[in-house]
């Protein structure tokens, strides 16, 4: 599955992304608001306004919040006390056909970012966090209809807040489906410094960095996704900017992990706005789908029917009858009287030959030749030249917030990455 965050309820701008790319978008990647719960409990304006996607076959990928405020704790959901906001969230997706929503349930929870961020103790430590998912999702899985999927989705790199082991908040193999992880261009080791080989380095072998990631998910037999990458400009040098490297490397990670769901971030600094043009024209060429392939089956179907020559054959009947020819001679009398000589003459009767010949009946059954032109199945098989391997579809980019309903988007709190604490 591949798409990308385009902004909030912007189903208009994934069939433009999709048109860009020269491929199909078949997810649609949106959050929901964590300001109050009323947004989580009456979700019909996302679910509405992605409809286009959804009944088209394709999947709403939801990020969640678990918590709206800091005055709320993990151990707090555990106990139940915001069952009613998930149970009419849930009930609300069934109803409105999006009963097999990916939800990423507290997504990043491993950064300091979100009132739920993971703490090393107190409510919100990594027990409470498992105690909290493990509640919700039965909750979630208990709705009549319902096919959701859950993402244990983190950010890539170490936590955030000191003395936090991000694994130790894994739930579960029973309440997770996907392992997740989101990861940007950052380098925060030598960020002026740093080539695009390095910058890529770092993305994948810092501590919990994407080989981990990967690792991980196998370990746990889930498949891993990527709901989050993209390029980035961050302010102090940590982001590569217009990168092409890193687009071509995470596009070959995502092939050789056979990454089950990808979006890139294509919001505040996209790639389709033209703030990329390398990397951009980079990603295009490995989504746009492959030139049709030409399997031209020519299936001249030549179905070559015996030839029915059906000669009946030729009855000439020639029925010839000739009478014989009647001649006639009455022998000459010569009566002589003297002086006076009559003769005569000799009296031929010939009787013509009458030959009676029948005409010749020739039957001839005109050849019938049905002749069903040779079926010649002639299969053209045209492999286009080649291009880049067979595309998968396209990832999106960098964290910051995605907004709220009806276009209004507001700046999430600037990703506070470079104070992640990289043991």
């Amino acid at each position: 599955m591949s798409g990308a965050y385009v902004g909030s309820g912007n189903a208009s701008g994934l069939a433009s992304f999709a048109s860009w790319r020269g491929s199909t978008a078949n997810i649609a990647e949106d959050y929901l608001p964590y300001s109050n719960w009323s947004d989580v409990e009456n979700p019909a304006w996302w679910i509405t306004s992605w409809k286009s996607v959804t009944s088209s076959g394709g999947r709403l990928v939801l990020g969640v919040p678990l918590l709206t405020s800091s005055g709320e704790s993990f151990a707090d959901g555990a106990a139940g006390d915001y069952d009613s906001y998930f149970k009419a969230l849930g009930t609300a997706l069934v109803a409105d056909g999006a009963s097999d929503a990916i939800l990423r349930l507290g997504w990043e929870f491993n950064g300091n970012w979100y009132a739920w961020s993971l703490t090393s103790s107190g409510g919100d430590d990594a027990a409470n966090f498992v105690s909290y998912w493990q509640h919700v999702v039965t909750l979630l899985r208990s709705i009549p209809g319902e096919n959701f999927k859950f993402d244990w989705n983190v950010s890539n790199g170490p936590a955030s807040n000191s003395g936090v082991n991000t694994t130790a908040a894994y739930p579960g193999d029973n309440y997770v489906d996907y392992i997740g992880v989101d990861a940007y261009d950052y380098d925060y080791d030598s960020p002026s410094s740093a080539t695009p080989e390095d910058r890529w380095s770092f993305v994948t072998t810092q501590n919990q960095g994407l080989n981990f990631w990967a690792s991980f998910a196998q370990q746990h037999g889930k498949p891993l996704t990527i709901p989050e990458w993209g390029n980035s400009s961050d302010s102090g040098g940590v982001g590569g900017g217009d990168n092409p490297y890193y687009v071509q490397q995470m596009y070959d990670f995502m092939q050789q992990n056979d990454v089950a769901l990808e979006a890139y971030f294509d919001y505040e600094s996209s790639l389709t706005s033209g703030q990329y043009p390398n990397s951009a024209s980079e990603y295009k060429s490995l989504y746009s789908a492959p030139a049709a392939e030409t399997s031209t089956t020519t299936t001249t179907s030549t179905t070559t029917t015996p030839t029915t020559t059906t000669t009946t054959p030729t009855t000439t009947t020639t029925t010839t009858t000739t009478t014989p020819a009647k001649t006639t001679t009455t022998p000459t009398t010569t009566t002589t009287t003297p002086t006076t000589t009559t003769t005569t003459p000799a009296k031929t009767t010939t009787t013509p030959t009458t030959t009676t010949t029948t005409p010749t009946t020739t039957t001839t059954t005109p050849t019938t030749t049905t002749t069903t032109p040779a079926k010649t199945t002639t299969t053209t098989t045209t492999t286009p030249a080649k291009t880049p391997p067979v595309r998968h579809r396209p990832r999106h980019r960098k964290p910051v917030f995605r907004g709220y309903k009806k276009g209004h988007h507001a700046t999430h709190k600037a990703r506070k990455r470079v104070s992640k604490n990289h043991q």
